[in-house]
């Protein structure tokens, strides 16, 4: 599965608008759908080859890793948030924003941090997000203990 799974997105390592269009329109469900048939080969064969893959690959695998009950999962995108790239930390908080991962106040601290050094070069999407991932913080541990 693995093999088919990184055959099909390594098509997407693209920003071209039209090849984006059938990402989210199409492919990126078959790809979520190949990755729940995954084995534990498969998913230690996509977690070893994680470093070799562009950052647009990675934006697209995190698009697919909406499951916090799966421990790989977790693991990708615990992976993928050591990135320092404001594009996929972006993707990875949209991923983060409707599931229920429950991180670490640690990661939480390092994901504010990141968005506070991010937020003077975000695009308006990117800011959006930012609140978003915020407000959720809010909603889920208290305003009084997220000070963004």
């Amino acid at each position: 599965m693995y093999q088919e799974f990184n055959e099909l997105i390594n098509q997407y390592d693209t920003r071209d608008k039209e090849k984006t269009m059938d990402w989210y329109e199409y492919e990126s469900k078959f790809c979520q759908q190949i990755l729940n048939k995954f084995s534990d080969e498969d998913w230690k064969s996509l977690i070893k080859d994680l470093p070799e893959k562009s950052n647009i690959v990675k934006e697209r695998l995190a698009e697919c890793l909406r499951n916090p009950d799966n421990i790989y999962h977790n693991i990708i995108i615990l992976e993928l948030l050591k990135i320092d790239d404001i594009d996929l930390f972006t993707q990875i908080l949209c991923v983060l924003i409707p599931c229920d991962y429950n991180l670490s106040f640690n990661i939480i601290n390092d994901i504010l941090k990141r968005i506070e050094t991010y937020t003077p070069i975000a695009n308006e999407f990117q800011k959006i997000r930012f609140n978003l991932y915020i407000k959720k913080l809010k909603n889920q541990f208290g305003i009084n203990k997220i000070t963004k």
